[in-house]
């Protein structure tokens, strides 16, 4: 077993990366990257080993990063990018880092999705334009909950009201990216009615998400080797108002279930599906760019022709892998 875990030896600021001809990068295909390592956050939910780190730390140097950017540009012609990190706008002075000494010096104009915290852009409303002249493209964000209650104890601490007026705010600042939000069922002092007030909001088709994503709380009682991997509520169940009947089927103190949250959260999927809310995914266009296809294309293919689409890439990639080798 690995003693560096969380890989702490490991100098990811000055790591240089090169894709090699051999993966047969194509002009249109949109790149996974990693600006920066862990989160500045300790989200209760939240079970990632390197959460709570100071700003700035683990970040990219912007040289290398400039380089990297640039590779790839002159040897595949490729200016889109899918961000891997935790939370990308951590911090305003990341966000400034970045475009100061990486973006506003590319010669190309980037595009970029990546995950983003919702209550960072309310409070630093500069992120708002500095993102989209960045390159933002699509986004993901993780909004928990709309029932303050809940959202306060595990970390997030943005009313329903102000979410909705972010959202809103946002919405017209960025008319063109694609801003899906994530919310988890049966988080800390939720009832099944608070539940179901609150999802009838954000799977209104009126709602100012362009898709929303639903999962039933997941917890597990049975914990690895020093704790990894394992987040706040799981090690410290009582403490958040949760008793085991089994490793995964939990019950809070408000009386709502681990198989009353996954009920939930189907019904309102199937709502989603019913009003068709979710026409698409905050990284659908960037994969279908890695076939060939754009979203309006995809939009106008059925089921079949899309997969035939994407075997006919399957075979084309492995021949041409096959002449490069």
């Amino acid at each position: 077993v690995s003693s560096d875990r969380t890989a702490v030896n490991f100098d990811f600021s000055n790591y240089k990366f090169s894709w090699a001809d051999e993966d047969c990068i194509n002009p249109d295909e949109v790149l996974p990257i990693e600006i920066s390592r862990g989160c500045i956050f300790k989200c209760s939910y939240c079970s990632y080993p390197l959460n709570g780190k100071k700003k700035l730390d683990f970040i990219k140097n912007p040289k290398n990063l400039y380089d990297h950017f640039m590779e790839n540009y002159d040897r595949f012609g490729v200016t889109s990018y899918m961000y891997t990190d935790d939370t990308h706008n951590d911090s305003l002075e990341k966000l400034e880092h970045l475009y100061n000494n990486v973006y506003s010096k590319l010669p190309f104009k980037i595009k970029f999705s990546a995950y983003l915290r919702l209550d960072l852009l309310k409070a630093h409303p500069d992120m708002i334009p500095l993102l989209r002249e960045s390159g933002l493209s699509s986004c993901f964000f993780g909004i928990e909950s709309l029932n303050y209650e809940s959202n306060k104890v595990v970390g997030k601490g943005m009313r329903l009201e102000k979410t909705v007026q972010t959202l809103n705010k946002v919405r017209t600042a960025w008319p063109n990216i694609f801003l899906q939000g994530g919310f988890i069922v049966g988080l800390p002092n939720e009832t099944e009615e608070i539940a179901n007030n609150w999802l009838n909001l954000v799977t209104d088709p009126t709602f100012p998400l362009d898709r929303v994503t639903l999962n039933a709380l997941s917890l597990s009682k049975i914990q690895g080797v020093n704790g990894y991997w394992y987040n706040d509520i799981e090690k410290f169940p009582e403490k958040y108002g949760y008793t085991y009947s089994t490793n995964q089927s939990w019950t809070s103190n408000t009386g709502m279930t681990y198989s009353k949250a996954v009920e939930i959260q189907r019904k309102f999927s199937k709502k989603i599906r019913e009003t068709n809310l979710n026409k698409k995914a905050w990284v659908t266009s960037w994969r279908l760019q890695n076939v060939g296809l754009t979203y309006d294309q995809f939009k106008s293919l059925t089921v079949l022709e899309s997969k035939n689409t994407v075997n006919l890439f399957i075979d084309n990639y492995l021949k041409l892998l096959h002449t490069r080798n």
